[in-house]
């Protein structure tokens, strides 16, 4: 009666292992492959796991693009001159109204701390290349 026991219990956890296939991404719809992103996004974000953590020239939201915190934003060396703009929310952005910004200063690395709430838009303007983002403790 064990052994039947046994066996049922392995035929089980083998048939159980095949339920665990990849999801297939090609019968998808473009929306759905969207909305698919959009959750492991999220889900990436409340964990804080940053899965890439590069930035390249462009805007990033708190709280959809990236958790809110405190970081360090390191530019290293062979970068262009630019500046990293911190706004209130995508409205200040809309008018330009910045809460506080950063020049980056053309080929010399440096290290950038900042403080993000939700909603607030972190623009990155005049990289070549990526910066890094990393949580710190409190910002310098």
């Amino acid at each position: 009666m064990k052994k039947i026991l046994c066996l049922l219990v392995a035929l089980l956890l083998v048939g159980s292992l095949g339920l665990a296939e990849a999801i297939d991404l090609s019968s998808m719809t473009d929306e759905e492959l969207l909305a698919l992103k959009e959750q492991v996004d999220c889900a990436i974000n409340e964990r804080g796991i940053s899965a890439a953590p590069h930035l390249l020239s462009g805007v990033y939201t708190a709280g959809s693009d990236i958790t809110p915190g405190k970081y360090v934003i390191h530019v290293p060396s062979g970068q262009s001159s630019g500046y990293i703009y911190v706004y209130e929310n995508k409205e200040k952005l809309e008018k330009n109204e910045i809460a506080y910004e950063h020049y980056i200063v053309y080929d010399t690395e440096q290290d950038f701390y900042i403080s993000l709430e939700e909603s607030n838009v972190l623009s990155i303007d005049g990289l070549k290349g990526y910066a890094t983002i990393s949580k710190v403790e409190k910002v310098i």
